[in-house]
């Protein structure tokens, strides 16, 4: 038996069975598949070469799509982007218009308040403020004292 085996070993073809172990050594002949087809009927090898072109042309397809979608997929991004930016200048004009209403408002509110004492200050039958009445009364010591006589 071993002596078969061994008689087989010498005698067998070693390129066969090395190719199947030893990929880096492989024939760079065609493949098995592809020598399989060779001898297909002219029928089914019309038939093979239709699905290699439809398989061709669905790879083709669907890299158009994938592509197609990426582009789609970048406008959408900088459309959404622009709005953005437009929400937020829209936002920052309405705040600065608030801010600017706010200022002004309390400017004519000071103003009215201004004018408002200036009024009244001029009317006639106003009193004068506490301060005033204060300092310019006479003291009291004036007519406390009976003046004297000069001798």
């Amino acid at each position: 038996m071993l002596g078969l085996l061994v008689c087989w070993l010498c005698l067998g073809k070693t390129s066969s069975w090395a190719a199947d172990w030893r990929f880096w050594k492989r024939d760079k002949t065609a493949s098995k598949t592809e020598a399989s087809e060779a001898f297909l009927p002219v029928a089914d090898q019309a038939q093979q070469a239709d699905l290699q072109t439809a398989e061709a042309s669905r790879l083709e397809a669907e890299k158009k799509l994938i592509r197609d979608s990426r582009h789609q997929g970048k406008a959408e991004n900088k459309r959404q982007a622009k709005l953005k930016q437009d929400v937020r200048k829209r936002r920052l004009e309405q705040t600065k218009q608030q801010k600017a209403i706010a200022t002004r408002q309390r400017q004519l509110t000071k103003q009215f308040k201004q004018n408002q004492k200036t009024a009244n200050a001029k009317l006639s039958g106003s009193k004068p403020s506490f301060f005033k009445r204060l300092f310019s009364r006479k003291p009291a010591s004036d007519s406390f004292f009976i003046p004297q006589a000069d001798h």
